[in-house]
């Protein structure tokens, strides 16, 4: 007969004493070596993304607190020359006030302005 009439009485099992045998040999040792050897790739390349994610997070702290500094430096600044605004200020109603041209009210008015100047001028140094 025909190849396919081979095929059919082979598995047909019309031949009880005929025996078909198929050994495939895969090295498990290396299948599992190369799965091992992926993972530790997958990992390794998880931990550097982990590594690049916490370095950007530093850098950005960083540069938040850079900016922090130099806003309140800024801030101090401000404050002090709001101080000294205020000092000269009370001086100069205090002179007012010796030839006349002003009222004690007015002198405690820029006392007062004094005084809150001073105390936003050493919260800001607090907070530098």
């Amino acid at each position: 007969g025909s190849p396919s009439d081979a095929w059919k009485d082979a598995f047909g099992l019309r031949y009880a004493n005929l025996s078909l045998s198929l050994t495939l040999d895969i090295p498990l040792d290396s299948i599992f070596t190369q799965t091992t050897l992926n993972q530790a790739r997958v990992n390794l390349e998880q931990a550097m993304l982990r590594l690049q994610n916490q370095e950007q997070q530093i850098f950005q702290e960083i540069r938040n607190a850079v900016r922090a500094v130099e806003t309140n430096f800024e801030r101090v600044q401000a404050y002090q020359v709001a101080r000294d605004l205020a000092r000269r200020q009370l001086e100069g109603e205090e002179e007012r006030l010796k030839v006349g041209l002003t009222t004690p009210y007015f002198v405690l008015q820029y006392q007062r302005d004094l005084r809150n100047a001073q105390i936003m001028e050493l919260r800001s140094i607090i907070n530098y």
